[in-house]
């Protein structure tokens, strides 16, 4: 019994097996034309994108399990990961920084946001300048 394909025909790829399958392939990227590389990178750039995601909910969930094991729920644990600086209020509305002090009183400040307050107020209708009670930058 003879064969239909000639011998001298070009034998299809075997199987290595799936260890073979995931080994990393060696690419020849300065033989590829442009438009082959261009496609490369960014499928390179998806499966990257795509593995960092999946990275991030993983590790997110660990950290929800984790904290709801000793009793913590998400909004301790946001408020353990924010710097103090950068910590909301309460209410939603950040903190903002003063930028006028009442010379008499140290502990009355304005942020030069909202109405202005009486204790000010009253120095101004007085004849005091707005900048002499300025807080130096870098001083709170």
């Amino acid at each position: 019994m003879t064969s239909a394909v000639p011998k001298d025909a070009p034998k299809a790829p075997r199987s290595l097996g799936p260890a073979a399958e995931s080994a990393p392939t060696t690419i020849d990227v300065a033989s590829l034309r442009d438009d082959e590389l261009v496609k490369l990178l960014e499928e390179g750039q998806r499966e990257l994108t795509t593995r960092r995601e999946r990275q991030r909910a993983e590790f997110l969930v660990r950290v929800v399990e984790e904290a709801a094991a000793v009793g913590l729920d998400a909004h301790a644990v946001a408020m353990a990961l924010t710097p103090k600086g950068k910590r909301a209020r309460a209410d939603g509305r950040s903190e903002v920084k003063p930028k006028y002090r009442n010379p008499d009183d140290a502990t009355q400040t304005w942020s030069g946001r909202g109405a202005c307050p009486k204790w000010l107020q009253a120095l101004l209708d007085g004849g005091a300048e707005l900048q002499s009670f300025r807080v130096p930058p870098g001083g709170a």
